[in-house]
């Protein structure tokens, strides 16, 4: 990763139980080299033989966009385990949440990310801020301090 106030390249955070649920743990996230995360969960007082899933998430309390990191069911000891490498960064990956599974069901623990991630920073931008006189068919174009990705930019771009 490149860019003003480089972001970590390992981050470990709690899994902070939701409404009561009593379900803790960690997730460590690694970004890799050429890009991408790996992303290893880590769950403590689940429920043994019941199915949970994994998303990760661009805000950081487990809510708006996300996208599945898998589903795991609980050992006996009432643990889970879940590893999953995902194409995006670790700068842009706000948290992690457990819920049960397998799909979309009730958040139990949520792991806040964000919290020690950077925001990109915009370098530059066309035309320049206040500019006057741009042609209606003109291309806008902003370098931001790192790559981004398109499928996510795209969702977080207005004009």
């Amino acid at each position: 990763m490149t860019g003003f106030g480089r972001a970590p390249h390992h981050v470990k955070v709690p899994l902070v139980p939701v409404d009561g649920s009593g379900v803790t743990g960690f997730v460590q996230l690694t970004q890799l080299p050429h890009g991408g995360t790996n992303i290893n969960v880590v769950v403590t007082h689940l429920t043994p033989g019941k199915v949970y899933a994994s998303f990760y998430y661009e805000s950081s309390d487990c809510s708006a966009a996300h996208d599945p990191l898998g589903a795991f069911t609980a050992h006996n000891s009432g643990e889970g385990h879940l590893h999953a490498k995902v194409d995006d960064n670790l700068n842009q990956i706000g948290s992690v949440s457990v819920r049960l599974g397998p799909d979309f069901g009730t958040l139990l623990a949520c792991g806040a990310v964000g919290a020690v991630n950077t925001a990109p920073i915009v370098r530059s931008t066309f035309p320049v801020n206040g500019a006057t006189g741009v042609a209606i068919g003109a291309k806008l174009t902003a370098t931001f301090s790192e790559a981004m990705l398109p499928r996510r930019s795209t969702r977080a771009a207005s004009l």
